[in-house]
């Protein structure tokens, strides 16, 4: 019954062929069509993920056709709920937040789909909520990944 989604910005600078470091920021909407009935007291409506991290990492060239990334992100999230809850025959909406901070490690392939677009997979563990990770991505770089001019 839930969808959801995410979006990511990253900035990136490496600091040589293989190495960098960088910043992302999270924003990720999950919705419920409508309240389930008896499954429990209070129901999600709907929620809100913001986050931001720190990242270094190496990458590993896999020729002119993508890379192999293994990174390391610190830092945190905040989880913003509106919950519905019945009591008798009045309704209550609530809004709670909660944040926590993440320290995870990850591995991602990297395909490149022209000089600025690549596409990429990645998988993880964030080592202080002991959660797994995973994912796929499409990215557009502002610069050539093989510093090629656009034809």
């Amino acid at each position: 019954h839930r969808v959801g989604g995410s979006f990511s910005l990253r900035i990136t600078r490496f600091l040589s062929r293989r190495f960098y470091i960088g910043t992302a920021g999270l924003i990720g909407l999950s919705g419920q069509d409508a309240p389930i009935a008896g499954e429990s007291d209070v129901d999600v409506i709907s929620a809100m993920v913001l986050g931001g991290h720190l990242i270094g990492g190496v990458a590993v060239p896999l020729g002119d056709r993508g890379q192999l990334r293994l990174e390391a992100l610190v830092g945190g999230r905040v989880l913003l709920a509106n919950l519905q809850s019945q009591e008798g025959v009045c309704v209550v909406n609530q809004t709670h937040t909660a944040g926590q901070w993440t320290v995870a490690g990850r591995v991602a392939l990297d395909v490149y789909r022209s000089h600025h677009m690549s596409v990429g997979a990645y998988a993880g563990y964030e080592a202080l909520q002991r959660e797994a990770q995973g994912g796929l991505r499409v990215m557009v770089h502002t610069r050539s990944h093989d510093n090629q001019p656009t034809r």
